[in-house]
């Protein structure tokens, strides 16, 4: 059985609730190309973040920021979608409201250390670059090389040929 982000999701945007001031919230959503059937049927509009979340990353901040003035048609829409799937989404947003906790409650709070799941590796890594998050894309990259530690036998003077 798969594992169930959005029951994760959903315990920290409890949790942003009892402890934010921000009552602005943007929708992230997903749009995949076709259904993703880890995606519970009320899940598939996304998720609401609030704003001090998604504004975590900077290419939410302004397309927000932008689509306000009519820049994007998020304006019209309120909803940004983005080209991944529902694991995909659900991960990050689990990332973005970790670090929206390690800053919001500092040393008040031991915040878990987020794990993005392997097989979903690449896409999290590909949303993470397009979403500005550097420290998302750092943590993708440590947990390819910890999976691949030992077991890479790379010899550069017979793997490839030398020009």
């Amino acid at each position: 059985m798969a594992y169930d982000w959005g029951r994760e999701v959903a315990e920290y945007a409890a949790m942003h609730a009892e402890r934010s001031t921000c009552r602005r919230f943007v929708r992230l959503a997903f749009r995949d190309g076709c259904t993703d059937s880890r995606a519970p049927a009320d899940d598939a509009s996304g998720f609401k973040v609030g704003c001090d979340v998604a504004f975590l990353s900077p290419t939410v901040a302004h397309i927000v920021n932008a689509a306000e003035r009519g820049g994007f048609v998020e304006h019209k829409t309120g909803i940004i979608y983005f080209s991944c799937n529902y694991a995909v989404l659900s991960q990050v947003v689990v990332f973005l409201y970790l670090r929206w906790l390690e800053n919001a409650c500092g040393k008040d709070m031991r915040v878990p250390d987020f794990t993005p799941l392997l097989p979903d590796i690449l896409s999290i890594m590909d949303l993470a670059v397009y979403l500005d998050l550097p420290a998302l894309v750092e943590l993708c990259v440590l947990r390819v090389a910890e999976n691949f530690a030992g077991r890479v036998r790379w010899k550069p003077s017979t793997d490839f040929p030398r020009h």
